[in-house]
Parts: structure tokens; sequence; C-alpha cells
């Protein structure tokens, strides 16, 4: 089995947030969840795969690994949380002539402030079209332990995508959303259905 380590780089505000979507980052991936402070953006490092693990069984893609999100600059205030968390995760994923069946299981046994456990389980569909387009839609399910520490409740959350390769590069078009209300969103309307347009390119 081969390993490999890789990471990535954006740019957040102090949120609460939890990304859902696949270790690949060029995929489609459902909304954060998030309640955010009013902070200049902090630097935030998500993921480091560290030694991913993957292999084939009876056709079936696996992908094992661990993952583990910094926030760089950050200083936990007196009688705060910390922001940093780590989880373990393992994906599959299984094709059916045009069509692979995905899913997704993530383990973090202290969540993002220290929120205790917390279970992440998706599902979903790729499906391959004409013109090199692929068609794909994922539903997921975040279970906090601590659901008053982290600032949401238990939610789902799904998306429904189309993208396409140009040029080295995955240009994606997708509509997200989740079963957080507005009040418990914090009254804010972060946690609402949007579409949103990304461009990605793996290293």
């Amino acid at each position: 089995m081969g390993s490999a380590t890789t990471c990535g780089f954006k740019l957040v505000k102090n949120c609460r947030n939890r990304r859902s979507g696949w270790l690949s980052r060029g995929r489609p991936s459902a909304p954060k969840a998030r309640t955010c402070a009013s902070t200049p953006p902090l630097p935030e490092f998500p993921p480091w795969h560290v030694s991913p693990q993957r292999f084939e069984l009876a056709g079936i893609k696996l992908d094992a690994g661990f993952i583990y999100y910094a926030y760089p600059g950050y200083s936990k205030p007196t009688g705060g949380f910390d922001l940093d968390y780590y989880e373990f995760a393992l994906k599959a994923a299984y094709t059916i002539g045009p069509a692979t069946l995905l899913g997704a299981v993530y383990y973090s046994p202290d969540f993002q402030l220290q929120s205790g456990a917390a279970f992440y389980s998706e599902g979903g569909v790729a499906l391959a079209l004409p013109f090199s387009f692929v068609l794909s839609g994922r539903v997921g399910y975040q279970a906090i332990d601590r659901n008053a520490r982290f600032g949401l409740p238990d939610f789902w959350n799904w998306s429904v995508g189309l993208s396409r390769e140009v040029l080295g590069f995955t240009v994606t078009v997708a509509y997200v959303d989740t079963d957080v209300s507005k009040r418990e969103c914090g009254g804010q309307n972060i946690c609402e259905a949007r579409a949103f347009a990304s461009v990605s390119r793996k290293f």
C-alpha cells in the first residue's frame, strides 16, 4: 500500500465550522455550518493527511487516513476553547458503469471547540455524463456530543453539483443546504441554502 502526505491552505474567519465533504479538495462539498465572531481572518491548514492508506477490496476502493485542522495565530482566550481538532476518516467508492457510489465516515474524539466526540457520515453518487461532465449528489449527517458548546444541533446536509475538468482544473457549480434553521444558526443566514462555483486543482 502506498502512502502520501498532502496539505492545503485557505483563509477563514474565527468560526465554529464543520467542513463536510471528501478528503479530496477537488470534489464538491456541503456547506460549512458556522457561527462566526467579528475577528480578523485566521489561516487554517485543512487538512493534513498523515499517511493515508489506499487499497481495494472486492472492487471497492477504500481510503483511510488521519486529518488535523490547525488555526495558526489563534490564541485561546481565558475560559475559551481550542479551535484545532483532528479526525480519523474512511471513504469508499464503488463504480458500476457510469455511476460511482460514494460513502465516507469521519470520527473525532474531541471535535472543534472541545465539543466532545463527533461522528460524520455521508453517502452519495457521482454520474459520468457526456462531454466529460460529472453530476454528483451527497447527503450527510453530523452528530456532536456537546452541541451547546459547538453552537449547533446535530444536523443533516446535502448537495448537488456539476463539475468538469478544464485545462487540468476542476470547475464545479453546486447547490448546498442544511436542515439547520436560522434560529438554530444564531439568527444568521449562513446555514441556509446557497449556490456556489469553485475552481480547484490536485497536485
